[in-house]
C-alpha cells in the first residue's frame, strides 16, 4: 500500500479526511479586524480565531507524519479522531509493552 493510500485510509477511518482555512474576519459594521477565523471546510464550523502570523496544520499533513513515523517504527495507527467539534484532533499508535525497573 502506498503512502497516499494510507494517508487517506487513516483519515476516512478516524474520521478526519476534512480541511480548515483560514478567513480574515469583519466587524458587524464590515469593517475589517486584524484576526481571523478558523473553520472547518466540510461543516462551516468555526473552530477558533488567530492573528495573521497563524498557519493552519492539515489533517492530512499530521495523519502523512504520522503515517510516516508508524512506518519506520514498524507499528500500526490504532485510532484517532476529534474532540470539541474538531477543534483538537489526535492520533494514537500502540507501541509494545516495556518493563522498566522490578
Amino acid at each position: 500500500m502506498t503512502k497516499f493510500q494510507k494517508v487517506f485510509n487513516t483519515l476516512e477511518a478516524t474520521g478526519l479526511n476534512w480541511s480548515v482555512e483560514k478567513k480574515p474576519l469583519i466587524s458587524e459594521d464590515g469593517l475589517p479586524t486584524e484576526s481571523f477565523g478558523i473553520f472547518r471546510n466540510d461543516t462551516n464550523q468555526w473552530l477558533g480565531t488567530a492573528g495573521e502570523r497563524y498557519t493552519p496544520y492539515q489533517n492530512s499533513q499530521l495523519v502523512e507524519r504520522m503515517v510516516e513515523l508508524t512506518d519506520v517504527a514498524g507499528i500500526p495507527i490504532t485510532g484517532g479522531g476529534a474532540l470539541k467539534d474538531g477543534k483538537k484532533i489526535y492520533l494514537q499508535a500502540e507501541l509494545e509493552d516495556e518493563r522498566v525497573g522490578n
